[in-house]
């Protein structure tokens, strides 16, 4: 906080008060021009300077500091204020007016306000990057080379008009950069950009998703209806899972692309395709030519350009980056102050093999964040099977045997997870299964409660 007054006593309180505050650190001049020197090299987050100085008012600095630091919060304090001075200090940018003398309670009221704000510019910040996320642009977090190299293809590739084929798995962000390429286009997000899983539709109505359908056309088709390649206009239309296509569709979208136009299923209408076509594929596409389940000829049309995303688990540098994205905007989106993870909990990320990829850390981050209630992600914040880095496909695995020599003895943390899970039954019992009683009766917070019930699968 930066305070501009020329009346010593005033600095003091204002410096008292900042110190009981804790957290609000103070600087204070007496002279205009030596609070407008030093703002040139050292930032702040809020301003407060009195109207009436000598040589320089207080609205007059508020102009020429502004200039240097556009994002700070400036308050006026004076003791001749008027509609006039107030309007015109309100046109000038200045966040809050203070009347002399005022109870430090008026200060309060006025750093709530301006705390407010700064919450809210957090949460548009926030909004602003899911935008840009679902262009493609800053959506792809990692310093991996593999990732590196995709951000240089998408690039790239934007530049052309050309079909482009995505590989990976589920869950690796397919869309992700097909949406990166679109954003990075020459239209960018000026044009539409639509998403059709061909997985989700039976075979004659992928087809009148796809290219429409005429009036009597079929059973039901009371009107026409433009299709997906219709509406998708000069933009891009992503055919996601693009191996599920039944064949006959497959024929068709063949014709499409050779001809670059098509028509609406019970028409004879040519209609001109001007969309970019980019598909994506959880399947390996050579092996499903192999198998006879996908056109050889279809595949060299839509492989013109490709990009293969690795799994997570082969890009290990990107856990910790993508963690990190992902708490920023799910901890903004609770309104809540959580700086990162503890160690033991980044080690737990960092050690998951993650079977489903970007998608899974990011429903792990989002339950974390919920269940955090403090400043820093915990171990016990993270779902169960991250936690003890167990995957699905191991979760019903045996359990580990006893150390060799001593059969009969039990292993000691068996024991311990024993124990603890009959002491959490029998409080759950005794308060009739009242999360939140049986909970202050261990010593333990509801969250933590809750991820144990997870942990031992106790219903």
């Amino acid at each position: 906080m930066l305070v501009v007054d020329d009346d010593e006593a005033v600095l003091a309180l204002i410096a008292r008060f900042c110190q009981n505050v804790g957290g609000l650190e103070f600087t204070g001049f007496t002279h205009p021009q030596q609070a407008l020197e030093w703002a040139r090299n050292d930032p702040f987050d809020v301003a407060l300077f009195d109207f009436k100085m000598p040589g320089i008012d207080g609205l007059t600095l508020a102009r020429q500091i502004m200039g240097l630091r556009p994002d700070a919060y400036y308050l006026i304090m004076t003791a001749h204020a008027d509609l006039t001075t107030a309007v015109e200090a309100l046109r000038a940018g200045v966040f809050d007016f203070l009347t002399k003398p005022f109870e430090i309670t008026d200060l309060e009221t006025a750093l709530v306000r301006v705390e407010k704000h700064l919450e809210l510019r957090a949460q548009n910040q926030m909004l602003r990057e899911m935008v840009r996320d679902s262009s493609g642009k800053g959506a792809l977090a990692g310093a991996s080379p593999a990732l590196a190299q995709i951000r240089e293809k998408a690039r790239l590739f934007a530049q052309s008009n050309a079909p482009v084929l995505i590989t990976g798995e589920t869950g690796v962000g397919k869309e992700v950069v097909a949406r990166m390429i679109h954003g990075h286009s020459r239209l960018g997000g000026g044009a539409p950009f639509i998403a059709v899983n061909c997985s989700a539709f039976a075979e004659t109505l992928l087809e009148s998703e796809l290219f429409g359908h005429e009036k009597g056309a079929f059973t039901g088709a009371d009107r026409q209806r433009k299709g997906r390649l219709e509406f998708a206009g000069p933009g891009v239309i992503l055919l996601d899972e693009i191996c599920d296509i039944a064949p006959p569709v497959q024929v068709k979208l063949l014709r499409v692309l050779q001809e670059r136009a098509f028509e609406r299923v019970g028409g004879n209408t040519p209609i001109p395709l001007n969309a970019r076509v980019i598909s994506a594929t959880n399947r390996i596409v050579e092996d499903e030519i192999g198998a006879g389940r996908f056109r050889e000829d279809l595949y060299y049309r839509l492989n013109t350009l490709r990009i293969h995303i690795p799994p997570l688990r082969e890009r290990h540098e990107d856990i910790e980056a993508l963690a990190e994205h992902f708490l920023r905007r799910f901890a903004t989106a609770l309104g809540k102050q959580i700086t990162g993870f503890s160690p033991a909990a980044r080690e737990a990320l960092l050690a998951y093999p993650w079977p489903g990829n970007v998608r899974q850390l990011e429903n792990t981050v989002d339950y974390a964040a919920l269940a955090c209630e403090g400043g820093v992600i915990a171990l016990e914040h993270l779902p169960w099977d991250v936690a003890e880095n167990r995957p699905p496909s191991f979760a019903a695995s045996a359990p580990a045997a006893a150390p060799a020599g001593d059969p009969g003895q039990e292993r000691i943390p068996d024991m311990i997870s024993d124990l603890e899970k009959k002491r959490i039954r029998e409080s759950l019992e005794k308060h009739r299964w009242n999360k939140s009683k049986a909970a202050l009766e261990l010593g333990i917070t509801r969250r933590q409660l809750t991820y144990r019930l997870q942990k031992y699968g106790i219903e």
